[in-house]
């Protein structure tokens, strides 16, 4: 597994934890990708385009979940795994949010999109 991807994905996480932790969702539609199977056009291709009122209302309510779990006491980070799919390497940070002696663990997957590591997935762990 490479130190480089690894490193490249978790600094677009940390810089996607930054924005959600200061609301700011419209920075953020930046870093997530259009998740929806019915919008052929920009799945997993495209980031979410924060003037469109559909999108806006993705991206804020993701923002809101992900500054939700930042308000634990500590982030530890997990494995990082990668998964050859049909629409690309899938690269993946196992994130715990930490709040007494539990707390969410989430797995958050980024596809290289034009260059750069985009949020397409966010799974439980």
């Amino acid at each position: 597994m490479s130190a480089e991807k690894s490193a490249a994905v978790k600094a677009q996480l940390q810089k996607l934890f930054a924005l959600c932790s200061k609301k700011d969702a419209a920075a953020a539609a930046e870093l997530i990708l259009v998740d929806e199977s019915t919008d052929v056009m920009r799945y997993l291709r495209k980031t979410r385009d924060y003037s469109d009122a559909h999108d806006r209302k993705q991206v804020d309510v993701l923002v809101g979940r992900i500054a939700g779990w930042l308000e634990c006491e500590r982030v530890l980070w997990g494995e990082f795994l990668t998964s050859e799919e049909s629409d690309g390497e899938w690269c993946a940070w196992e994130v715990s949010f930490v709040t007494g002696p539990d707390g969410p663990r989430r797995y958050f997957g980024f596809l290289l999109v034009d260059g750069e590591y985009r949020l397409g997935d966010i799974d439980q762990a």
